[in-house]
């Protein structure tokens, strides 16, 4: 095993867009998680009387926005290219399966769990190297053991969420987590606290999975602005960076991180007109414009999973000195969160090419939030990001 993982290590360019997926037990369509409970078990049962199976459950996101042209984008390997090739590296009887657009699972037989793990993060390696970041949860029966396939693929997705929580390019064994999801049996003995714990987990990945999925909108809304490439991941990134260098606590800074992502949904409403104008807005223009922080909460609003999240996307374009919108706050009435994301919103606005300008030098968006340190922005904030220009420039403008 070992063997066959090393030879097919290979980098990413060198996979061939016409792999025959059939002949690799590649499954193309998409399926939902109970769908696809089902459709692995027919390709497990028969080999789980004699042999253990192994689930792979890998979440991965296209990390070619670190490329610097499009003709590099194009040469990153795509998703089916990869589905292809997974097989390979482990053997002919594995099957892969995508489940949605980030997403993929690997079954295979007569791998216990630590040679499934050693699989995972061979795989994550190979993504890495080639632009993608991920991370992945494992799983594996006994010979004869009595799980189900359900209950195996469950499994899978519990160490792929614990893997999540770690960061990327993490593989994470069920066995290294089993303890914190509770059985039938311990269900029946747990305490409250017990429970509200589990549920508390629960209620985690749920809410995770309702980001993800309106992560969609926000994708749909930088596909119709030209040239933002993945501007709400770096403004999420520098938001993340500027707050842990004004010491918020790490819960603060996941909300923020979160907002960051989600703060500008709104824009889905504003017209392409005026979205895509090569060109400064007039009055009438700038008026719909303003109304993307509401309309973004009124999204957000039917959930209670991103209550924290609101205010500070609702408030992203007010101004220190009480000039900005939606409501005319000013200095400290503006949530923190929201003041450190009018400064990152900026600083990603500046150093990126748009329609209506050129790209701005680190050094010009230096000078320009000092300009606008105590109108437009917070001062502490301004100093923070000036210190992070000063002391790391070129980690700023990475992306």
């Amino acid at each position: 095993m070992d063997t066959q993982l090393e030879s097919g290590g290979s980098s990413g360019a060198d996979i061939s867009p016409t792999h025959d997926s059939q002949r690799h037990n590649v499954t193309p369509r998409r399926f939902t998680r109970k769908s696809l409970t089902t459709h692995l078990a027919e390709s497990t049962k028969t080999a789980r009387r004699a042999e253990q199976v192994a689930f792979i459950a890998i979440d991965w996101r296209d990390g070619r926005c670190n490329c610097t042209s499009s003709a590099e984008t194009a040469r990153q390997p795509s998703m089916p290219h990869y589905l292809a090739s997974i097989p390979d590296m482990v053997s002919r009887t594995a099957r892969v399966t995508q489940l949605d657009h980030r997403h993929v699972v690997l079954a295979t037989k007569g791998v216990d769990e630590a040679t499934a793990a050693r699989i995972a993060d061979t795989l994550l390696t190979r993504m890495k190297n080639d632009g993608f970041d991920g991370h992945a949860g494992v799983a594996a029966s006994q010979p004869g053991s009595p799980e189900t396939e359900s209950e195996l693929l469950e499994r899978a997705w519990h160490a792929e969420a614990g893997a999540e929580s770690l960061g990327s390019n993490r593989v994470v064994r069920w066995s290294a987590v089993a303890k914190y999801f509770p059985t039938s049996k311990q269900l029946d003995g747990a305490s409250m606290e017990q429970v509200g714990q589990w549920l508390a987990r629960y209620r985690q990945r749920i809410r995770q999975g309702y980001i993800e999925s309106t992560m969609a909108l926000v994708a749909a809304v930088e596909a119709r602005e030209p040239l933002t490439g993945r501007h709400a991941h770096t403004v999420s990134r520098y938001c993340c960076a500027l707050a842990q260098r004004l010491g918020l606590r790490r819960s603060a800074v996941a909300t923020l991180r979160t907002a960051a992502l989600l703060h500008d949904i709104g824009k889905i409403a504003i017209p392409d007109a005026i979205l895509r104008k090569p060109g400064p807005l007039n009055a009438a223009e700038f008026k719909v414009m303003k109304t993307h922080p509401q309309v973004a909460v009124d999204i957000l609003g039917h959930t209670s999973f991103v209550d924290d999240e609101c205010p500070i996307i609702l408030h992203h374009h007010e101004r220190f000195d009480g000039r900005g919108y939606p409501h005319r706050l000013a200095a400290d009435c503006i949530p923190r969160g929201a003041r450190i994301l009018a400064v990152a919103d900026t600083m990603d606005a500046m150093l990126s090419a748009r329609v209506y300008g050129l790209r701005s030098t680190i050094e010009e968006t230096r000078a320009e939030l000092i300009q606008c340190s105590g109108k437009q922005f917070d001062p502490e904030v301004v100093d923070a990001a000036v210190e992070w220009i000063d002391e790391s420039p070129t980690e700023i403008v990475s992306d």
